[in-house]
């Protein structure tokens, strides 16, 4: 049987006090830890999207450039073509 003396109240205040100095020294220094990591992932993740986006709007304005650039070289190969073509009916016409 479980006898009651001034043990078990010795026994208490050095739990209430391990509980004290654990809650203390190891539980809010770990929580602050976790809280600090969650916000830089959350931050980081924030600039990830940030820049993802700009990276989409840079590829769509390289995109475009280069779209207008092969128009741009298309036309003036049919202008050189054209114009060789000119030389040549005006050298076979003389």
């Amino acid at each position: 049987m479980v006898s009651l003396d001034y043990s078990l109240g010795i026994q208490i205040i050095n739990f209430v006090l391990l509980i004290f100095i654990l809650n203390r020294l190891l539980y809010k220094p770990l929580l602050g830890m976790i809280d600090k990591r969650k916000q830089t992932l959350a931050d980081s993740e924030t600039e990830i999207r940030r820049l993802r986006e700009t990276v989409e709007h840079q590829m769509a304005a390289y995109e475009a450039k280069l779209h207008l650039a092969k128009a741009a070289a298309v036309e003036e190969k049919n202008e050189i073509i054209r114009r060789g073509a000119e030389e040549a009916r005006a050298i076979t016409d003389a």
